[in-house]
């Protein structure tokens, strides 16, 4: 949803959201301007929520995942909030006494004592905490937030059935008729469907293994009077409290109580973010089913599977080095989980059957049993019958029933219409990763449309392409006037720069491209960089350098931009030019492959278009770079080849891909690449930037050693890149990489080193100068005689 804010009420929003530290949470400041300030707040999204964990990390000696949790969860997580009424002192409270009660119940399990250190978030950070973290289903009727179910495929899907007719959630002021599609508060965007993130982390935040508490000691053995003395002596694991067995039994009990038979009342409906998923705020639900919507929604079912899986491989030995950061990062990406990498999100259905499902709904029914004692009708049900266990067992049993059936059916019948499933690999494809600088070049085309569409998909890119602190980069150039938007640079919290991207109005209007002053800027802005690069003899490595264009429909005054362009591949050989527009016909002739390279973002949701894109650029190769080979830098003329070594990272059972360009050997007789560190195996091509499987001169070596003889003749024109392909071995191992360049902590570190290159830099690598001056009369001939 967008709201437009005035620009006092904006100035007053931001006061209200900034400011001196309090020991004590104050969430009444969070909701001062109810659902006036929207385009203030943080983004509901899993890549705000690790840029959060990421800060908290860094600036304090906190690394275990369970603390860190405990910490958020103890200061931000109030479960219940819904809006009472325009006429009621406080508008926001926790109203829903089925929540608040919960929520009570885990603190009687769970002793929390981790506090969030002093001045680690600002105030804007921690309400965007509170948001993500506090569950609620909040039924008032909300104006502005039902217009993107008007044209959804789920828009009044199956209304022909009869919503349930019964007591509802909480009660609602007279005269108010509940919202038809509900806010679900406590839902973050993930690429694989809405999660609840209080539940998420109230799961990891848990470490105790034992069997628990019984009942009775739960209540402290006081008004249970009601209920049977082997009732009492249930125990129930705070682990499974917590989680999806917690939120099975509430389910099955409120649903027992209200009497309907129907399996929705166990089971939410799907949703939807009532604004783009690149700057989601709000997440509604598609029915509202007559105030009984179940307590039970499907982003609760799936940060429940998630958390269980990722606390299991978290409470593993081996995985005591991982932070809670980096466990989530992983877990909902194509990476997996470190030594389970079929534990990830967009395979959470199929490892779910990896659980101990016994064990799950054993304690589904002894939640139901402890939960119990929080509702005055079924209290006194029982106390009718307290001497007749296993009749009430029976009752209870049945109710659970209905509500497991309706999740484990819900899991094994699942149809992916809210996130996709794990894409799947041939021999013929790989797993593709790298560090890159995305240059992103921002158009004018198409109108206001086009531009909401293109900062969309780059709000998503940037977080699809993990970029961060010591990881990828990104910057944007404005495609008229070849000036930064947003200079190159590690955003610490790219979903918050893309939020805000993508609801800015100051790059909404316009029209044209000047693609000649851009691509001056761009030959700037290299220049600039491969100087830097240079400047210490020790680099070796770099990330891939693309310019990512939204280009006009054609290529104006096309010969001299031809000219420019072919002019600054042979300056900068390693960059890729990738382009985005309407027609690919005029731009054939600037890309390295016009089949894989031209992109039209039309007829596709952009979170789909923006994971294209991710794929093309995760397979375009890192740089390698020789700083004695800088024409321009007399201060490596005695550079030792022997102690240049160029340093990796690759995930296991991946691949990263790396270009040495020809300017580096041109003059080589031998070259020789050898790793000397690494569980990895190597392969190379000169046509073959992917090093595929079916080219002709594909070359490896069991030994980690390549060897090439007369690559060039002189002539850096024609001469072909070595494109290197560095694959993870899939061996599990414990190793633990803890190089700030990791960007993933199960990472290999790999060594390389060469022999032979010669390009004509300083002396030290420099070739005779005899040989120099004929190869300046050779070329002088090839000049007048082409």
């Amino acid at each position: 949803m967008r709201v437009s804010a005035a620009g006092l009420v904006a100035l007053l929003c931001h006061l209200a959201l900034t400011g001196a530290w309090d020991v004590n949470f104050k969430r009444d400041e969070c909701y001062k301007y109810g659902l006036e300030n929207l385009p203030e707040r943080m983004p509901a999204t899993l890549g705000n929520l690790v840029a959060l964990l990421e800060k908290m990390e860094g600036s304090h000696a906190y690394t275990n995942p369970d603390a860190i949790a405990e910490a958020l969860i103890h200061r931000y997580r109030i479960d219940g909030i819904t809006y009472a009424s325009p006429v009621a002192n406080t508008f926001w409270d926790p109203n829903d006494n089925y929540e608040v009660n919960k929520a009570d119940l885990l603190k009687s399990l769970v002793t929390m004592d981790q506090i969030v250190p002093d001045f680690t978030f600002e105030s804007r950070e921690e309400c965007a905490i509170h948001f993500m973290l506090s569950h609620s289903v909040d039924l008032y009727p909300h104006p502005g937030l039902d217009y993107v179910w008007e044209n959804s495929n789920l828009r009044q899907r199956r209304r022909r059935r009869r919503d349930a007719q019964a007591e509802g959630r909480y009660g609602l002021p007279l005269n108010i008729k509940p919202a038809p599609h509900p806010i679900e508060n406590g839902v973050i965007w993930t690429p694989s469907g809405p999660v609840a993130a209080g539940t998420l982390l109230a799961g990891i935040m848990v470490t105790d293994t034992s069997q628990g508490m019984t009942i009775g000691q739960i209540y402290q053995s006081t008004n249970l009077e009601f209920m049977p003395d082997l009732m009492q002596q249930k125990r129930v694991m705070p682990l499974h409290a917590a989680t999806l067995a917690g939120d099975i039994g509430q389910s099955a009990l409120v649903g027992y109580v209200v009497q309907v038979a129907s399996s929705d009342i166990y089971l939410g409906p799907q949703g939807m973010f009532a604004n783009s998923t690149a700057a989601p705020k709000l997440f509604t639900l598609e029915r509202n089913y007559n105030l009984n919507i179940p307590y039970l929604t499907r982003a609760e079912v799936y940060a429940g599977i998630d958390s269980l899986l990722i606390q299991k491989v978290l409470m593993e030995s081996s995985n005591n080095q991982l932070s809670l950061s980096e466990a989530l990062r992983m877990y909902y990406s194509d990476h997996g989980l470190p030594n389970y990498p079929d534990y990830k999100a967009c395979n959470r259905m199929a490892a779910f059957r990896s659980l101990d499902l016994a064990l799950i709904e054993e304690q589904a029914l002894n939640y139901m049993y402890v939960f119990s004692g929080k509702i005055a009708t079924v209290r006194d049900k029982m106390q009718q019958y307290r001497d007749d266990f296993s009749l009430i067992e029976r009752a209870f049993k049945d109710a659970l029933r209905l509500a497991w059936n309706a999740v484990t059916s819900f899991v094994d019948s699942y149809d992916y219409s809210e996130f996709d499933r794990c894409p799947t690999y041939t021999s013929s494809q790989v797993l593709a990763e790298n560090r890159v600088d995305l240059l992103a070049v921002y158009g004018y085309e198409g109108g206001e449309t086009e531009m909401q569409k293109e900062r969309d998909y780059m709000a998503h890119l940037g977080q699809l392409l993990d970029v961060g602190v010591d990881r990828s980069r990104l910057g944007v150039l404005d495609g008229k006037s070849a000036k930064w938007i947003f200079p190159m640079t590690n955003f610490s919290n790219v979903a918050d720069w893309g939020s805000n991207f993508s609801e800015s109005t100051t790059n909404s209007y316009g029209s044209g491209s000047d693609m000649l002053v851009v691509m001056s800027g761009l030959t700037a802005y290299y220049l600039d960089f491969y100087n830097h690069l240079w400047s210490d003899v020790n680099n070796a490595s770099a990330n891939a350098q693309v310019v990512l264009w939204n280009a006009p429909n054609s290529v104006p005054q096309q010969e001299e931009f031809q000219k420019l362009m072919d002019d600054f591949k042979l300056k900068f050989p390693d960059v890729y030019f990738l382009f985005v527009g309407k027609s690919r016909g005029s731009f054939n002739g600037l890309m390295v492959d016009p089949n894989k390279d031209y992109f039209t973002n039309s007829g596709q949701d952009m979170v789909a278009f923006a994971r294209t894109l991710a794929t093309r650029i995760r397979e375009l190769p890192t740089l390698f770079t020789y700083p004695a080979c800088d024409p321009d830098n007399g201060n490596f003329t005695n550079v030792a080849e022997s102690s240049h070594i160029y340093t990796g990272y690759i995930t296991p059972n991946f691949t990263t891909y790396i270009k040495i360009a020809p300017n580096y050997f041109r003059f080589s007789e031998q070259v020789v690449l050898k790793v000397t560190e690494g569980d990895v195996s190597i392969c190379a091509s000169r046509t073959s930037v992917r090093v595929e499987s079916n080219v002709a001169d594909k070359l490896c070596s069991d030994t980690a050693t390549l060897e090439w003889w007369h690559l060039c003749d002189r002539w850096v024109e024609g001469c072909d890149a070595i494109y290197l392909a560095v694959t993870g071995s899939n061996i599990r191992t414990n190793a633990h990489c803890q190089d700030v360049e990791c960007q993933y902590p199960n990472q290999i570190k790999f060594q390389m080193q060469h022999e032979g290159l010669t390009c004509g830099g300083g002396a030290g690598a420099a070739p005779p100068a005899l040989l120099l001056l004929v190869a300046a009369l050779l070329a002088l001939l090839h000049q007048q005689n082409p």
